[in-house]
């Protein structure tokens, strides 16, 4: 699925219009790649859509499940002795 079409909460668009437009000043044409897992694909939508507005060179891709990181509980059980 497309991150373009996953619908998102209206109140992120201001949001995510700064951050492409005066965090990152992405310009019309200009390549960007956009990678979110399902827990912020509503965000990670409502930058697609801004990158579409902005006229960038957009490539998104939506993981297929987060991945999880192993060693951090490894890390935690070791602190705690």
């Amino acid at each position: 699925m497309s991150l373009s079409a996953i619908p998102f909460d209206p109140e992120l668009t201001p949001g995510a219009r700064n951050a492409v437009r005066a965090c990152l000043r992405v310009q019309p044409g200009e390549k960007v790649t956009l990678i979110a897992d399902r827990e912020s694909a509503g965000i990670a939508a409502a930058i697609a859509r801004e990158l579409d507005e902005v006229g960038a060179n957009a490539r998104h891709w939506l993981l297929a499940r987060s991945p999880t990181c192993r060693h951090r509980s490894s890390m935690t059980s070791r602190r705690r002795r």
